[in-house]
C-alpha cells in the first residue's frame, strides 16, 4: 500500500472541513423551525417595526395604533396623519409609484432589490404589467411569485 504525502495529506483535510462546514449549514437551515407571524394592531408605515407583516394595513380613521399589550414592540406615533400610503384601493403596493423604503415591505425585498427597483423603473420606465419586474437584477420567476399578489402597476 503506498503512503499518504503530506499535500494529499492537507487536501483531504481541507476536504472534510468544507464537507462538515456545508453539512453544518443546511443542517441548520433545515432545524431553524417555522416561520412565524406576530399578529395585533397594523403598524403604521415607515416604523420601525413595519418589517413584521410584509404589508401594512389599510389606513384608517382610528387614531395612531398602539402595540398589543403582551408584545413590546415599538410603535411610530410621530407619522404625520396626512403620509401617502403606499398601497392601491386593492391592497397592494404599486411597483411604478412606491419609494425604496415602501418597497422594501414586500416579502423577499431587501433594500438592495427595493432599490434596483427604483433604479429600473427609472432607467427602463414604468413597469407596464407585474411581471416586468424580472427585468430587475436579482428578480427572477421565483420571486415574482412570492410578491405577486402584492404588487400592482
Amino acid at each position: 500500500m503506498r503512503k499518504i504525502s503530506r499535500w494529499e495529506q492537507v487536501l483531504l483535510g481541507v476536504t472534510a472541513a468544507v464537507i462538515l462546514v456545508m453539512l453544518g449549514f443546511f443542517w441548520g437551515r433545515s432545524t431553524a423551525g417555522e416561520q412565524y407571524t406576530i399578529s395585533g394592531d397594523p403598524m403604521p408605515t415607515g416604523s420601525p417595526a413595519s418589517s413584521v407583516s410584509p404589508l401594512p394595513a389599510a389606513p384608517s380613521d382610528s387614531p395612531s395604533p398602539s402595540a398589543p399589550a403582551d408584545t413590546d414592540m415599538p410603535v411610530d406615533t410621530d407619522m404625520p396623519a396626512d403620509t401617502p400610503a403606499p398601497l392601491s384601493e386593492d391592497g397592494k403596493i404599486n411597483i411604478n409609484t412606491a419609494t425604496a423604503q415602501e418597497l422594501e415591505e414586500l416579502p423577499y425585498i431587501g433594500e438592495v432589490r427595493a432599490r434596483a427597483i427604483v433604479e429600473e423603473r427609472e432607467r427602463g420606465g414604468p413597469f407596464l404589467r407585474v411581471e416586468d419586474i424580472t427585468r430587475v437584477s436579482g428578480i427572477g420567476e421565483g420571486i415574482l411569485e412570492r410578491i405577486r399578489d402584492h404588487i400592482t402597476v
